[in-house]
């Protein structure tokens, strides 16, 4: 991960992608697993990251972040994903002007805030169906540029 400096996500991170597919897939990490903020500088309201080198023997905090970000993707499948909830302030999945995206099959972690997180004007087609997210305590959450027809959502709780 060095190669691309601090990336937004502690599992994965896609970017210009199309027609991706992830099915059954598994981001975790240890139970004593933190990012840090490198610096005050944000993207779309979230900090950049960094995992320090040691933690403290009284390290109480598990903060690992968001789970998966995409970026600029056009047609991704999502089914089946598997991964640890964040701090109360990091979504589980971030989309930014992502388009004719379907998550299906997905499970909300125990103690997850925000499920999805959406940015950019370009976002829309996003479908949520057959998911398991009653565990969030927010099944999705839209910033200011992302149109409500971007976001259909056939949930059975």
């Amino acid at each position: 991960a060095n190669m691309f400096s601090v990336l937004p996500a502690y599992g994965l991170y896609c970017r210009h992608a199309k027609n991706l597919v992830l099915s059954n897939v598994q981001l975790l990490t240890t139970e004593r697993f933190m990012r840090m903020p490198l610096t005050k500088a944000t993207r779309n309201g979230n900090p950049y990251w960094q995992a320090p080198d040691k933690l403290a023997e009284n390290f109480k905090g598990d903060n690992p972040g968001t789970a998966f970000v995409a970026e600029e993707v056009d047609g991704l499948d999502v089914g089946g994903l598997q991964a640890r909830a964040g701090g109360k302030e990091d979504p589980v999945v971030q989309f930014t002007d992502v388009r004719n995206a379907m998550l299906h099959a997905n499970r909300a972690p125990q103690n997850t805030g925000v499920y999805l997180d959406l940015h950019g004007e370009q976002t829309s087609g996003i479908t949520l169906t057959g998911n398991a997210l009653r565990d969030a305590k927010k099944t999705v959450q839209c910033s200011t540029e992302v149109r409500k027809k971007a976001i259909y959502i056939r949930e059975k709780q």
